[in-house]
């Protein structure tokens, strides 16, 4: 036999078969009744993933969680508070932080920028390399303590800003004008409140 015959062959012989195969012998498939209907693919689980922890701030600057000590006010030391922060986005590029008392049209206390993009703390002020403290609402760089009029109680605030850029402090001195610029570059912020009364003169 010639061999080209078999190579031409082969398509036809399995052609044949399939026809066959796929012919009709007048048999009919019934429907497939309610209870019999089961689906052939697997019901897929998707795992729940787990959203990040939000940011944290903590401060040292009260005893009982709500009132400043003494030793960090006017009215004592002036001692510069311990802070200390955790779980910062992944997208940092560097940390700032500022202490403003909202019933002071905002007086700042406290603006430091340039802190490096990781959890730390600054444990008596003290600040890490790279970072740098702002000129505060009393005119000095670094930390100025709680000072409310006598016999008046006032409220603190201090944020943690997570930025998207190395900025330091955004090319000012301090103040207001500098947490401006930490919260237009802020991609996450944190919270930390408390309140001082000062006693009656």
């Amino acid at each position: 036999m010639h061999p080209r015959a078999t190579v031409i062959c082969v398509p036809v012989l399995l052609t044949a078969l399939v026809l066959g195969g796929c012919s009709h012998d007048g048999r009919t498939l019934r429907p497939a009744q309610p209870n019999q209907t089961q689906s052939i693919v697997d019901p897929t689980t998707v795992a729940a993933t787990k959203a990040p922890e939000p940011m944290q701030v903590t401060v040292n600057w009260s005893s009982d969680g709500t009132t400043i000590d003494n030793r960090y006010t006017c009215d004592g030391a002036n001692q510069v508070p311990e802070v200390s922060w955790s779980n910062l986005p992944a997208s940092t590029a560097e940390v700032a932080l500022s202490v403003v008392d909202p019933d002071a049209n905002g007086f700042v206390h406290w603006v430091v920028g340039g802190l490096p993009a990781v959890g730390g703390s600054m444990p008596g002020g003290a600040l890490p390399q790279g970072a740098v403290a702002g000129t505060n609402g009393a005119g000095k760089i670094g930390w100025t303590g709680p000072c409310p009029p006598a016999g008046s109680t006032h409220h603190y605030q201090l944020t943690l800003y997570a930025l998207d850029d190395e900025i330091g402090l955004g090319g000012h001195d301090g103040g207001a004008a500098t947490i401006e610029e930490f919260r237009a570059h802020a991609i996450a912020t944190a919270v930390a409140n408390a309140s001082y009364t000062r006693a009656a003169g």
